[in-house]
């Protein structure tokens, strides 16, 4: 399977995000005394390289994995069974 490359793709540095993330939730902090995802509380999830896996959920809950496909194919059917999303019916529509 081929795998496209996103339109933009940058290595930034990590100061300027955690600027950023300081400067964008500057109207959270005035309105709520707080951010409540800051870059001081969630810096540590974006700029720690965590390797994560499933062992134990395959070990403990059974768990099988499945492909992104599959599982976005599953979501938009029970959605559509929950009444919660009904795909638009135009000429750019795509068989799920």
């Amino acid at each position: 399977m081929k795998r496209e490359l996103p339109i933009f793709a940058s290595n930034v540095p990590g100061w300027s995000m955690i600027a950023l993330a300081y400067l964008w939730t500057a109207p959270e902090r005035v309105h709520a005394g707080r951010a409540v995802l800051s870059a001081q509380t969630c810096g540590s999830y974006v700029f720690n390289n965590w390797q994560v896996t499933s062992e134990k959920a395959k070990r403990e809950l059974d768990f099988k994995p499945i492909s992104f496909q599959e599982g976005a194919r599953r979501t938009l059917a029970w959605y559509r069974e929950m009444g919660i999303w009904k795909p638009r019916r135009d000429k750019h529509q795509v068989e799920i």
